[in-house]
């Protein structure tokens, strides 16, 4: 269940996993999945204990998943009636790829916003594939 309230502010509840076998928000570990978010077809999925997702929101979507043979990163961001998410690589290194999710809120608050909010899938294009690096996943809400 999701709740989301005003323009910019959104309370979650339910667990931490979506799709089946997914990250916990450190570990990796297997949760229950959220309804729609899942690994698309085609797509291959990024095991859980590579992806680091402890900066995330506990009911967050910690699917991630390959294209393109490894070199594009599948993941779900949330969008609302008042806000709209967007996803950037902001690190590759030898061992991590550290992605940003950024929530972009309106600025003043002053207008009604519909309650809802869904999963959407998002890629990020990676400069080589994968392998055995870790995803790192971040999130920042941006207002204005």
């Amino acid at each position: 269940m999701v709740l989301v309230a005003g323009c910019g502010s959104h309370q979650s509840s339910g667990s931490g996993a979506g799709g089946g076998s997914t990250s916990s928000p450190t570990t990796g570990a297997t949760g229950s999945a959220i309804p729609g978010v899942q690994v698309p077809a085609g797509a291959v999925p990024v095991p859980g204990d590579q992806v680091n997702a402890s900066s995330l929101p506990s009911a967050f979507p910690r699917t991630v998943w390959l294209t393109k043979n490894g070199t594009v990163l599948g993941l779900y961001g949330e969008v609302g009636g008042c806000f709209t998410s967007d996803a950037t690589v902001t690190q590759q290194t030898d061992t991590r790829v550290v992605v940003r999710l950024v929530q972009q809120q309106p600025g003043t608050g002053s207008h009604m916003c519909p309650l809802y909010l869904r999963y959407k899938p998002m890629s990020v294009p990676l400069a080589a594939p994968l392998g055995t690096r870790t995803v790192v996943l971040q999130l920042a809400l941006v207002r204005g």
